[in-house]
């Protein structure tokens, strides 16, 4: 049996859900920082896959992957009866928490990017003139 069966039904549909967060956010708020996301959310089927391979990269039953490279992860976490969505570096540490799935879905922004005021070019560096 999939231990995602035993998650809440809130938690079951923002897994379902979280391949489509790539197509509207680009980056998420954690304590007044916003942190930009560069890959993508997983599908659900990438989600179910991980379930089974999630233990030989460091994460025990309570932690539900859904973005990130199996080095840094973001996963739903069940303490209980409690969940939250939390951030795990490569050594399995938490760099951040959203205390609930609402809140974590709320953190979720689009951020445009700044152009680029350089021209990439070292004006003193180059050969060419200005």
């Amino acid at each position: 049996m999939s231990q995602i069966s035993k998650l809440s039904p809130q938690a079951i549909k923002l897994l379902k859900d979280a391949e489509s967060f790539s197509e509207k956010f680009n980056a998420i708020e954690e304590k007044g920082d916003t942190i930009r996301l560069w890959m993508s959310f997983w599908s659900w089927e990438e989600i179910q896959e991980a379930e089974e391979i999630k233990n030989d990269w460091g994460l025990s039953e309570g932690y539900h992957p859904l973005y990130g490279d199996w080095h840094d992860v973001f996963c739903i976490y069940r303490n209980g009866i409690n969940e939250s969505v939390v951030a795990l570096n490569d050594d399995r540490e938490v760099q951040a928490t959203w205390s609930s799935l609402e809140k974590f879905v709320s953190a979720l922004k689009y951020v445009q990017d700044e152009p680029d005021e350089s021209s990439g070019v070292d004006e003193k560096e180059s050969w060419l003139s200005f």
